[in-house]
């Protein structure tokens, strides 16, 4: 059976490695970043700290089409398939993880998406409802761990560590449910805006200290927002950011080596000094030169293998 891509998913996962690599870029760029340019602080909530949850929630509807798509294979291709995912995911955070986390082998955002991915493929068996109990159960355990250890304990790591990992699982498992079936999105948006309010009583929204309430937050505009992508995808042209959506790892990538990674070895020899209006620009000038960088990849394989095998007609890649 023919596979074909959800657009939408392409469109969430497009927009939201653009929030990240804006985000990643301008925070490195400027200090004192008015509100809405702010994300990542302890304590506080601004509308950046929500693209990586849009991006998680991307990659549990993404794991689900995975999954599918691979229905019909033998078990043991499907588990080559899980640890070459697996491997690369765990391989490219590795590599990243003095740049990206500030520590050799620290959860980053690619590692949190593997470990994402791994516990997504174990639960996507369950039915949806056990869904609702596994981040009840998770609502609890925090409770527990804040109240043994306080909110300290997420503080000396970025994004909160490897301990962390596991609170941010609701947001995976909103869109694994979703990615198993489209149906039941006002289901979820019901679901985790009621389990948001009731948790909002005990918490605060806070992303670093990942909070319940961030995560079904999270949920909550996750859910809203791919309803909307969803229904205006076919009136409104947006190839470029499906582009985005299809090649999000690669566009991440590049944002490292082209200038996170040469800006950190610059920015150590030299004090950078830039207002952050002049920072929203070469932010923003440095969003299409990683999309023209990437497409110039795009064309430069195509271009090689015509050469190298002129009579077969290259797959788009």
């Amino acid at each position: 059976m023919a596979y074909e891509r959800n657009k939408t998913l392409d469109l969430l996962r497009g927009f939201a490695i653009i929030g990240m690599v804006f985000f990643s870029i301008i925070v490195r760029l400027a200090d004192n970043l008015p509100d809405l340019l702010e994300h990542n602080v302890a304590g506080e909530v601004h509308t950046g700290d929500f693209v990586l949850s849009l991006f998680i929630f991307a990659s549990g509807i993404s794991t689900a089409y995975f999954i599918n798509k691979r229905k019909d294979k033998k078990k043991s291709e499907f588990l080559l398939d899980i640890i070459e995912r697996l491997g690369k995911l765990i391989g490219i955070s590795i590599l990243l993880s003095p740049f990206s986390s500030g520590a050799a082998f620290g959860m980053d955002e690619v590692m949190l998406i593997a470990i994402m991915f791994g516990f997504s493929i174990i639960f996507f068996p369950l039915a949806n409802q056990y869904y609702v109990i596994v981040s009840i159960l998770l609502l609890v355990f925090y409770s527990f761990l804040v109240s043994q250890f306080g909110f300290s304990i997420f503080d000396n790591a970025y994004l909160g560590g490897y301990k962390a990992a596991i609170f941010y699982l609701p947001i995976a498992l909103g869109g694994l449910a979703i990615g198993k079936n489209g149906g039941i999105v006002k289901s979820v948006l019901f679901a985790s805006a009621i389990l948001f309010i009731l948790s909002l009583f005990f918490f605060p929204i806070d992303k670093l200290r990942a909070t319940p309430s961030f995560m079904f937050a999270s949920v909550v505009i996750g859910t809203a927002t791919y309803a909307l992508l969803n229904s205006f995808n076919k009136k409104i042209p947006l190839q470029s950011i499906e582009y985005l959506g299809q090649k999000s790892l690669r566009y991440w990538i590049l944002m490292f080596v082209l200038f996170i990674i040469p800006f950190s070895y610059y920015s150590l020899a030299t004090e950078v000094t830039i207002t952050w209006t002049n920072a929203v620009i070469v932010s923003v000038t440095l969003l299409f030169v990683l999309f023209g960088v990437s497409k110039g990849i795009d064309n430069f394989i195509i271009f090689f293998l015509t050469k190298m095998m002129p009579n077969r007609k290259p797959k788009s890649v």
